[in-house]
């Protein structure tokens, strides 16, 4: 599975709210954090894939959920979506408790530096999120994983103006022509 290989810039005026704009903006905010060492996107199989090679390091930021749903009156349509993700430590010992507790509460940490971070992009009126963040609806829990992984996941949740125009060009029966 070949690593994508793309620079991102959350100030691009021609990016818009979608599941790929969070996610390389998830994986942006991923390098430029001190505390956390890997990313793997959505799909279970790029964690398992990137969890066997060498540099994969914890605590590592895993993308695991993605909602997008629509609300409003007809000419003003709002998108919420809601991201999660979770924040884990591999190889944590079975029989370590204290130190099972003390990563998630580790994890904990480091996802509300996160959320601290996100809070401020969505104050910066040229980001692609300028005051999408709603930190009412953010949900932490703790998460243990099969494989000696402990941590925490958050689910977050961003609302956007969403234009639900239907485009001429994608359609064949000229259902637009009057």
């Amino acid at each position: 599975m070949p690593e994508e290989n793309n620079t991102f810039n959350p100030h691009d005026e021609n990016l818009k709210p979608s599941y790929l704009s969070f996610k390389n903006y998830l994986k942006d905010l991923s390098k430029k954090s001190v505390d956390i060492k890997s990313f793997a996107g959505y799909f279970r199989r790029e964690l398992l894939y990137k969890m066997q090679k060498d540099d994969f390091e914890s605590p590592y930021l895993a993308m695991f959920d993605y909602e997008l749903t629509f609300s409003g009156p007809e000419q003003n349509t709002i998108s919420t979506r809601k991201i999660g993700f979770a924040v884990m430590y591999s190889n944590v010992s079975d029989d370590d408790l204290e130190l099972q507790y003390q990563r998630i509460d580790d994890a904990e940490q480091i996802i509300k530096e996160f959320m601290a971070r996100i809070k401020l992009d969505c104050a910066d009126e040229k980001h692609f999120l300028y005051r999408a963040f709603k930190k009412e609806g953010a949900i932490v829990t703790p998460v243990e994983l099969e494989d000696n992984s402990f941590g925490s996941e958050v689910t977050l949740e961003f609302n956007n103006n969403q234009s639900l125009k239907a485009h001429a060009d994608k359609w064949t029966d000229n259902f637009l022509k009057c």
